[in-house]
């Protein structure tokens, strides 16, 4: 259902070019050190991040996947105690990166989500047609 969720999100950023400019204008608010955990989390995948379309794709794909009540512990009980565990020597960083920006996730998800209801009236983990 993630997989699937995730995809179907790509779907609609390629399809919508108001949703991707906004999560663009989203991407462009970020403070670098957000954008390098982005850059981090998407090369330790084994994304070509040299590709800034990709890049930003993918940001609000992965934000959108799961519902917001959820992201908080997808990213910080799942998915960066498993990049710590895969690469030990970012740990101080990941937990720095945390510390900092402590509602990246839940604040960036909703605005990620705001504008796919807005234009598209769907929401962060579950599309669903409405046409």
């Amino acid at each position: 259902r993630l997989f699937l969720t995730h995809e179907g999100y790509h779907g609609i950023f390629f399809s919508d070019l108001e949703f991707a400019a906004e999560v663009q204008t989203i991407w462009d608010s970020l403070e670098d050190p957000e954008k390098q955990f982005w850059y981090d989390f998407l090369v330790w995948k084994r994304y070509e991040i040299d590709n800034p379309y990709l890049v930003v794709n993918e940001f609000m794909a992965y934000l959108m996947q799961q519902s917001i009540e959820n992201i908080e512990s997808y990213y910080k009980d799942y998915i960066i105690p498993k990049y710590i565990i895969a690469l030990p020597e970012e740990a101080e960083k990941m937990n720095e990166f945390l510390v900092n920006y402590p509602n990246h996730f839940l604040e960036n998800a909703k605005k990620v989500e705001e504008a796919a209801y807005r234009l598209d009236t769907i929401t962060a983990g579950e599309l669903r047609c409405i046409y």
